[in-house]
């Protein structure tokens, strides 16, 4: 399910930035359902001095066609640990995922693999490709907001001790009555 809104975002912020044209240039076009202003606030947006739409591998002429010099080892003192806390949270989430599935079975061998698999795909994926510091940063908080829904919904529940049984008035008649009752039994028994 999130693949596809994943690989959807992932185009349109990449289609951002589009090499050739100025800043504003960029910022007067519409990019699918963002208006020229949202664009412009888009491509000025800045996490610790690196332009949002920025990522790893992007050639140093499209860095500085957002306005301001940029060097590479600025935009990866942002994505590296942008994907490496993407790649833990996404160890964890996978773990607790893990861990809740049987332990034998057809799919047992591929579910031990997943905490591992998954975050060097993390890894691999940030490092490589054209992932934007925007995007990096979905993966990071939306891997990290999944550990955190995970451990709140299925960390153990505390123990629940039952409330006390109160018989209600006509148990409690009728108890009297099989009592009242046994004692007739008794005293007839013994006369």
């Amino acid at each position: 399910m999130q693949i596809p809104v994943f690989v959807g975002l992932l185009h349109v912020l990449t289609s951002f930035n589009r090499p050739g044209l100025t800043p504003a240039q960029n910022a007067a076009i519409p990019n699918y359902a963002f208006g020229p202003a949202e664009v412009g606030s888009f491509l000025r947006a800045h996490l610790f001095g690196v332009p949002l739409p920025a990522y790893l591998s992007m050639p140093q002429d499209l860095l500085d066609a957002f306005g301001a010099h940029v060097d590479r080892w600025q935009v990866a003192a942002v994505a590296v640990p942008l994907v490496l806390l993407a790649a833990l949270a996404t160890h964890l989430s996978a773990r607790v995922s893990a861990s809740r599935q049987p332990a034998d079975g057809p799919a047992a061998a591929f579910v031990r693999w997943t905490p591992w698999v998954f975050p060097l795909g993390v890894l691999v994926s940030g490092a490589l490709f054209p992932f934007p510091i925007a995007t990096l940063l979905y993966w990071m908080t939306n891997s990290g907001w999944t550990v955190v829904q995970q451990w709140l919904v299925l960390r153990p529940a505390p123990a629940v001790t039952p409330a006390p049984v109160v018989p209600t008035d006509r148990v409690a008649a009728r108890r009297r009555a099989e009592a009242e009752l046994r004692r007739r039994r008794r005293k007839a028994a013994r006369s």
